[in-house]
């Protein structure tokens, strides 16, 4: 493998060219670590990578000159050999910027398509925590194995900690599906991820069940397109995700559809087609009848995958819904619960959206601070994972720094913990009958205390004849 280029070599026709001084003293520095064996590589304050030694090539398994220029995303991504990939695992946190040296992990593809970590500690370049021009990091240790499933920490954990448990999740679970909405260290989190792994690894029809924003869309796209990947390296043929909303569109549109995906797939028996109902329990009585008839005659040899708040099963038992589809769409069930009930999750699947934000922009953010991660996790979540990713979203725009503080989070999660502090009065009944008789009754006590007792002067007082204030006292059980 050829020598990396230092930075004083490279052609001036190329970007590199144009650097200013501060790019000649990472060339000098170059100068100094090209024969270091330990990987050792340089990026500037843009986060591209501008040098990388022999030894850090030969780690990677890639030419060095080609990963330089390209700006590493704060993203784990699963591996799948691209040089933006490759630069992603090698990116720094990004509070390194402001002038603070951190540990992290690193990573790189091996040959066999496996991926594997090294710690590295990040140096920034630059006279003050102001004025960080780049930084130096050094590669150190043996590669190790990433978990599978790694141990969640007894403390909270930091947002690099939670870059490096994503890295882990995205190439043993994710990366096959792109599921998101089922990382986490929650037993529901767990138990979704199994029953995913059963879907991908099978063609049975599938229900997904969850609230709406828990991502069950989603999921069955990552089940669709997992098993495609599966099937692949087995020469079969790709194939086709035809999402219908059962809630929106027409009957006549959901049957017509079917009975195309069902031609197709006889027509290319090899193909992999899935048809989403999308909220399945939205199907008129009408509907679930002409699928069962299809079902009869064998028409829907392909996939179904059915999303939907209520299991069908439970549906069909109560008359709701039509036992024998309910019993053709749910072999096998996945249960997304509410966000609510997961909150141990919400600090991962905030960096995971957060790292999202940071693949698809050139605004870099590290995480959340502790407190604007306890916020977080105290908020109820009403439109579950749609509205955390949303939030995450706003709050990596309003963003001022690497690090996101309670400030930057949007005002409904800001003033949700003040607004729980007060407690919104329960409204009283008022029994209209009760609450007359009590003004009543005050108001003969107030009259006779004025009169003294005198019940005729009292009786005045209140407009009433004496034997119309005498029934009154006795119907009210005043004391005579």
């Amino acid at each position: 493998m050829p020598s990396a280029l230092p930075l004083n070599q490279f052609p001036r026709n190329t970007a590199f060219s144009a650097m200013t001084s501060k790019r000649t003293a990472i060339s000098q520095l170059a100068q100094l670590i090209e024969n270091v064996r330990h990987p050792i590589y340089v990026l500037d304050e843009d986060l591209a990578l501008v040098y990388l030694n022999e030894a850090c090539g030969s780690w990677l398994g890639v030419e060095p000159e080609s990963l330089l220029g390209i700006v590493c995303k704060y993203a784990a991504e699963p591996a799948d050999g691209t040089t933006e990939t490759i630069a992603a695992g090698l990116c720094p946190p990004p509070t390194v910027l402001q002038g603070e040296p951190k540990c992290g992990t690193v990573f790189a593809t091996l040959p066999d398509g496996v991926q594997r970590r090294r710690t590295a500690r990040f140096f920034p370049l630059g006279n003050s925590a102001s004025d960080v021009f780049g930084v130096l990091t050094v590669v150190a240790g043996e590669d190790s194995p990433i978990e599978e499933n790694p141990t969640p920490s007894n403390v909270d954990p930091n947002a690099i900690e939670l870059h490096d448990r994503i890295a882990a999740f995205r190439q043993e679970i994710a990366g096959r599906f792109r599921a998101d909405a089922i990382l986490g260290n929650s037993p529901a989190a767990a138990l979704a991820r199994r029953q995913t792994e059963i879907a991908v690894g099978c063609r049975c029809n599938v229900t997904i069940i969850g609230p709406t924003g828990s991502g069950r869309q989603s999921l069955a796209a990552a089940i669709h397109y997992g098993h495609l990947d599966k099937s692949k390296t087995l020469g079969v043929a790709g194939g086709n995700f035809v999402p219908l909303d059962c809630s929106t569109l027409p009957d006549e549109l959901v049957l017509s559809t079917f009975e195309v995906i069902g031609r197709s797939s006889q027509a290319d028996p090899q193909s992999r087609k899935t048809a989403v109902l999308v909220r399945a329990d939205a199907l008129s009585p009408e509907a679930q009848t002409a699928l069962s008839e299809m079902i009869a005659r064998r028409w829907i040899p392909y996939r179904v995958i059915a999303t939907t708040e209520t299991s069908l099963v439970t549906l069909s038992a109560h008359g709701a819904f039509r036992g024998d589809l309910a019993t053709f769409l749910s072999p096998l069930s996945i249960e997304l619960p509410s966000l609510a009930n997961r909150r141990e999750d919400v600090p991962l699947l905030t960096q995971v959206i957060l790292e999202l934000c940071n693949a698809s922009q050139s605004k870099q953010s590290a995480g959340f601070t502790p407190e604007a991660i306890d916020r977080l996790a105290a908020y109820s979540w009403p439109g579950n994972v749609a509205e955390l990713r949303e939030v995450v979203v706003e709050s990596h725009r309003n963003a001022k720094s690497r690090e996101i503080a309670i400030e930057e989070l949007p005002e409904k999660i800001r003033f949700a913990a003040h607004a729980a502090a007060y407690p919104r009065r329960e409204d009283e009944t008022v029994v209209l009958d009760e609450f007359l008789q009590r003004v009543e009754r005050e108001l003969i006590r107030r009259a006779l205390a004025r009169a003294k007792g005198n019940k005729a002067k009292a009786a005045r007082l209140l407009g009433l004849t004496r034997p119309r204030l005498y029934r009154r006292m006795e119907e009210l059980s005043i004391p005579m």
